[in-house]
């Protein structure tokens, strides 16, 4: 079975960040050579910049937003507005 680069981010997307190679190839149906094909793909996606892998090992979108985020408060204003 052949997939193409749009199925993968689809997955990706569906994921929430927390897509693994693993359960790609579980969602996509992958066995075999097809595995190996897609760890190659993956591969040229974040290369390319498509996709971020994470320290975990997980793939998210490259325009998405990461799941944790650092803020900086200024200040609080009158209303208890940040």
């Amino acid at each position: 079975m052949t997939f193409k680069r749009e199925q993968i981010l689809e997955v990706v997307r569906g994921g929430g960040g927390r897509t693994t190679k693993r359960s790609l190839a579980l969602s996509l149906g992958l066995s075999g050579a097809a595995r190996r094909e897609l760890r190659f793909t993956l591969k040229d996606m974040v290369d390319d910049g498509t996709l971020i892998r994470d320290e975990r090992k997980q793939f998210r979108c490259a325009d998405s937003l990461p799941n944790v985020m650092v803020l900086g408060i200024d200040s609080i204003d009158e209303h208890g507005d940040l």
